[in-house]
């Protein structure tokens, strides 16, 4: 599955504008890796992203640098990103204010999740349930499932 996804990133990568080609390829064989649980080939792939091309890619890329820092419990550079990030959200003008929703929540609950205990992470994991304001739920969830 993921030799196909990787072979297809590399087939229809010629296809894409040519401003954005390395960054979409880097963005999605970052993914690939992470899925993989290769979490700092992931990181590695994800530094070669032009975060200023697209703010998507931005956005997308920042979610999953977070995903990596929480698997690799990667305390300082966890709590940096969050910091910024949030600060990224909060004045970045042309993402919608319903992308900004979705991704501060997201980066309150990681941050709330980092390191809770498991009684903590059942209580989470129900408000992650409920919230429909969220993106990567369907991860927050196997997360705090305990």
């Amino acid at each position: 599955e993921f030799k196909l996804a990787e072979e297809f990133v590399k087939k229809y990568e010629p296809y894409l504008e040519e401003n954005l080609r390395e960054s979409c390829k880097h963005f999605n064989l970052a993914r690939i890796h992470f899925e993989r649980g290769n979490y700092k080939e992931s990181l590695r792939e994800l530094l070669k992203v032009d975060f200023a091309q697209d703010p998507f890619y931005s956005l997308n890329s920042k979610v999953l640098l977070l995903k990596n820092y929480y698997e690799l419990q990667e305390s300082d550079a966890f709590d940096s990103l969050c910091s910024s990030f949030k600060e990224f959200i909060r004045k970045n003008k042309i993402v919608s204010n319903e992308h900004k929703v979705y991704s501060l929540n997201f980066v309150k609950t990681i941050k709330k999740m980092y390191q809770s205990s498991p009684s903590r992470l059942k209580r989470l994991h129900k408000e992650i349930q409920q919230n429909y304001q969220i993106v990567e739920k369907g991860w927050l969830l196997e997360k705090s499932q305990v």
